[in-house]
């Protein structure tokens, strides 16, 4: 291998990590909004366990209105989650894919290096 066909392979494996980091960027973002979403959801159960059934709010019907609006959000949330796990698994397939590429030319590059080194030693004994 030539030394330009050498620069070519390390522009092709510079490309193949770009490649993974947005994909990598692409997994923190939804591991983010996973997050978030839960930590909202286990807002919603705090508040849920916390609500007392009683006083003038009881009594005009409130709380209730606000138990079925929690329990109405707590599906929202859980569905928003279920998305967010399917959304997961694709980018994770994404993920393996740009790592898988990004490994095959690192390794082609460390093979074509050591090749060339050894081709250059043979022509300078």
């Amino acid at each position: 291998m030539t030394p330009r066909k050498l620069k070519q392979l390390e522009r092709m494996h510079q490309v193949t990590q770009m490649a993974l980091s947005v994909e990598q960027t692409k997994m923190n973002a939804i591991d983010q909004r996973m997050i978030r979403l839960n930590s909202l959801l286990q807002s919603l159960d705090s508040d849920f366990r916390n609500s007392v059934a009683s006083g003038p709010a009881s009594v005009a019907g409130a709380d209730q209105r606000w138990r079925q609006w929690a329990y109405d959000r707590r599906m929202v949330l859980n569905t928003e989650i279920a998305q967010v796990r399917a959304l997961k698994a694709a980018q994770l397939s994404a993920v393996r894919t740009a790592f898988g590429r990004n490994e095959a030319t690192r390794q082609l590059m460390i093979k074509t290096t050591t090749a060339l080194k050894t081709k250059i030693a043979r022509m300078s004994d």
